[in-house]
């Protein structure tokens, strides 16, 4: 009786949660999550879960759920601005590389995985005999709250679920009422292997930056493989010339004198009115998770100016 009721309580809470934001995850990811957790059919909340997931790590923590296995981020480390405990939790590997070896002994209730990542992608099969899969990966703000509220759920973690929303709801509309009269564009980049790469306008980044009021500057479309990302020269941004750029970077790899070393550079109208501010990719952009969500909403005053 008790799974019932959970599954009851379940559909209905999506579905009022869904009735109350203007734009909603991709439907169809939302109906494949519910029923690929209907079809678990937990009797009780699972409370052995990895996640190889930076977005699982940040949804967990969000609502007080300890994994009992996480992975390193492709920088190398467990983020920092996660709680403390999370620097305790086994890890079971890259997150492009997990061990399948480490996950078995952790005897997991749940396995959460990106679904972008080609190598997590081709380990289904084989993590599928260990426990459970559920792949995910929002490609904007509401729809990780989306995610957040389907765990939320599941985990019957309601309260510390609207805990968040309200301070990520209260946030938003301070943001919003500061940048009404500011009119401003803003471009955000990033350089790996000495490549400039900008986000497009279906970008998680950019559709944050949209709903708080901000234009964001780029156009155009995306890679054909990556329709959120775009490569463009410093002449491609100089015709842009947004009056803000967020440049985002890893620890030790200081992308800023890399652009500062073309001469461009210095003639866009954001260098020159210094409103060029570098971000850590870790939050600010390689997760989609409600943590970075909330840090980016959080310190857009200081992004635009």
């Amino acid at each position: 009786m008790k799974s019932v009721n959970i599954s009851i309580k379940f559909f209905l809470f999506i579905e009022s949660f869904l009735l109350s934001f203007k734009s909603f995850a991709k439907p169809e990811e939302i109906k494949r999550i519910k029923a690929e957790i209907s079809a678990l059919n937990f009797k009780t909340p699972p409370k052995r879960i990895v996640t190889l997931s930076v977005t699982g790590m940040e949804i967990l923590d969000v609502l007080d759920v300890k994994p009992v296995g996480i992975i390193i981020t492709a920088a190398g480390n467990i983020p920092d601005y996660l709680s403390p405990e999370f620097q305790k939790i086994t890890v079971v590997g890259k997150i492009s590389h997990p061990s399948l070896e480490r996950i078995k002994e952790l005897k997991p209730e749940l396995i959460l995985i990106d679904r972008v990542y080609e190598e997590q992608r081709d380990v289904i099969a084989k993590l599928t005999k260990i426990a459970p899969v559920l792949n995910f990966r929002p490609d904007t703000y509401s729809e990780t709250l989306s995610y957040l509220n389907i765990f939320a759920e599941l985990l019957q973690k309601q309260n510390e679920a609207k805990k968040y929303q309200d301070k990520f709801e209260s946030k938003l509309k301070e943001v919003k009422l500061e940048n009404q009269k500011k009119f401003k564009s803003v471009l955000a980049l990033y350089v790996p292997n000495n490549k400039i790469w900008a986000w497009t306008g279906k970008s998680f980044i950019a559709n944050l930056i949209a709903e708080i009021g901000v234009d964001y500057a780029y156009k155009g479309e995306g890679n054909k493989d990556y329709p959120d990302l775009i490569e463009l020269s410093a002449e491609n941004i100089l015709k842009i010339n947004p009056e803000n750029i967020i440049v985002f970077d890893d620890p030790g790899k200081n992308i800023l004198n890399f652009l500062e070393k073309n001469p461009i550079w210095k003639n866009l109208s954001a260098v020159k009115n210094k409103n060029v501010v570098v971000v850590e990719r870790e939050r600010g952009s390689r997760s989609k998770g409600p943590l970075a969500t909330l840090y980016i909403t959080e310190n857009m005053a200081d992004f635009i100016k």
